[in-house]
């Protein structure tokens, strides 16, 4: 199976994504950019790829392990970025803050006890974003220059907050018309049991 961990969303922020996501389709199109479906964002804290289903249940326990050292925190969603850069755009997304260092310990803590169970730790900082969109392959490099003109003037202000009180365990089954999503298991952080 295909996994990784992340944090879902509230139905209300999911409308305020496909409003943004609509918008920005309008202003930049679509015939270059993979536009991102509310329902399937997410914020991803850790991907863990192909598993076997056999360590789903050390996983579990893992997270179980993890989640009673946190309380629930608040994020703020604003700011538009693009990963690599403004000039050779690959994914568009939407920034993630929060004040305390909450999301970035817990990444850092994931990251450590999921290498005891023989999973790969990131070698990129930790950068938390929704994805919007990605860029498609095989854009012409005159269209990547006007896609990224426009880039540009994108300017996305707050979208609100989000209190976190959980992490999810979700499993991607690739599909042509893009990735679905599962949600498998759910584990509260100490002060939302």
């Amino acid at each position: 199976m295909r996994l990784f961990i992340a944090i879902d969303l509230s139905s209300t922020l999911r409308e305020h994504l496909s409003a943004q996501i609509d918008q920005l389709s309008r202003s930049l199109g679509s015939e270059n950019i993979r536009w991102m479906k509310a329902s399937g964002i997410h914020l991803t804290l850790k991907f863990l790829g192909e598993t076997p289903e056999n360590q789903i249940v050390r996983i579990g326990r893992t997270l179980k392990d993890i989640t009673p050292q946190f309380s629930s925190f608040k994020m703020r969603i604003g700011n538009f970025g693009c990963f690599p850069n403004l000039s050779r755009p690959r994914v568009l997304w939407i920034g993630v803050h929060e004040q305390t260092g909450t999301l970035e310990q817990l990444s850092r803590i994931l990251e450590s006890e999921l290498a005891k169970l023989g999973f790969k730790k990131e070698g990129r900082p930790f950068n938390p974003h929704l994805t919007l969109g990605r860029i498609r392959k095989g854009i012409r490099s005159s269209e990547l220059t006007r896609l990224s003109r426009g880039l540009e003037t994108i300017q996305i202000n707050e979208l609100g907050t989000e209190m976190l009180k959980e992490i999810c365990l979700f499993s991607s089954t690739l599909r042509p018309s893009g990735a679905e999503y599962t949600k498998l298991a759910a584990f509260n952080f100490g002060d939302s049991e």
